[in-house]
């Protein structure tokens, strides 16, 4: 009778886990190591590619909003069938991006805004779009490796979609962005007062007791 009651406490318990899993959402392939894979690379005008351990999209030529995407979460049709599902240790989304000039583009007039790099979450739990986030948007001749931060503590416990979109705008020249290190960071744990109080008052102890044997 003993085992009955605890292999059907056991199943209890695997179904509770099961329904309720406490695995925190992940990047696929943030890194970027040999290809794109666990990313849907969209194109309009634009190019998508692997290049050297990181993503890179650039503009094509003439004008092209929305020349390159890269999307994880979703495969760009926003039916939203693979989100991301943000959980305990998701609290915040970091990502570096540097920017290579590749020249003048003859079928532009530098008259627009200089291309640029955004990237966006989409929220798949609403609809309506309120409450999908600009994340980042980097402008083209911004120089050297920029490491972006992004904090996702309101948007725990949502079905999410992010997308980096490569803007070529009419500003007479093209540009591509490599992205590489995105990856989720949990926020470090704050020490509890109390805590803090007995590890200084240890330290003292220590440092007192040191004192006596060097003063004996």
């Amino acid at each position: 009778m003993l085992k009955t009651r605890l292999f059907f406490s056991n199943l209890i318990l695997a179904a509770l886990s099961s329904a309720n899993p406490a695995v925190a959402g992940t990047i696929v392939n943030g890194s970027f190591d040999n290809d794109l894979s666990g990313w849907t690379a969209l194109t309009s005008g634009g190019s998508a590619q692997w290049e050297a351990g990181a993503a890179v999209l650039a503009g094509g030529q003439g004008a092209n909003p929305f020349a390159a995407s890269l999307v994880q979460g979703d495969d760009g049709s926003f039916s939203f069938t693979s989100p991301i599902i943000l959980s305990a240790g998701n609290d915040w989304l970091k990502f570096d991006v540097s920017f290579t000039s590749l020249g003048v583009d003859a079928l532009e007039t530098p008259s627009g805004f200089t291309d640029n790099l955004t990237l966006t979450l989409y929220d798949a739990d609403d609809i309506t779009g309120a409450s999908d986030a600009l994340i980042a948007s980097i402008d083209s001749t911004t120089v050297g490796v920029t490491s972006i931060a992004f904090d996702l503590s309101a948007f725990i416990g949502r079905s999410v979609a992010f997308s980096f979109e490569f803007n070529d705008e009419n500003d007479g020249f093209d540009y591509s962005a490599a992205i590489d290190n995105v990856r989720f960071e949990a926020s470090p744990v704050p020490v509890p007062p109390s805590v803090l109080f007995e590890a200084t008052a240890l330290a003292g102890f220590a440092v007192a007791s040191i004192r006596r044997r060097r003063n004996a």
